[in-house]
């Protein structure tokens, strides 16, 4: 189901890498997948951007800063946290 690489919110190099294709993203923690058997199997990445970070281990600051550069550029249809 993933149609791009890389996923995780730090090394993704620009907003076009995500919203190129005005997909929808969806942001989840790096252990949702783990943690969430069904995430596959579910409509989470159908059709989706996925873009992945640790809300409590990563560096807030810039990821902060990534989300908000990602929010003013692209022309999201949706974003899924």
């Amino acid at each position: 189901m993933l149609t791009h690489w890389p996923i995780q919110l730090t090394p993704v190099p620009s907003v076009s890498t995500v919203s190129s294709r005005r997909r929808p993203i969806v942001l989840t923690a790096h252990c949702i997948p783990y943690a969430y058997t069904s995430f596959h199997q579910e409509d989470f990445l159908k059709d989706h951007a996925l873009l992945i970070a640790c809300p409590k281990l990563d560096n807030f600051e810039a990821h902060q800063s990534k989300l908000t550069e990602i929010l003013r550029q692209a022309n999201l249809k949706s974003l899924t946290v």
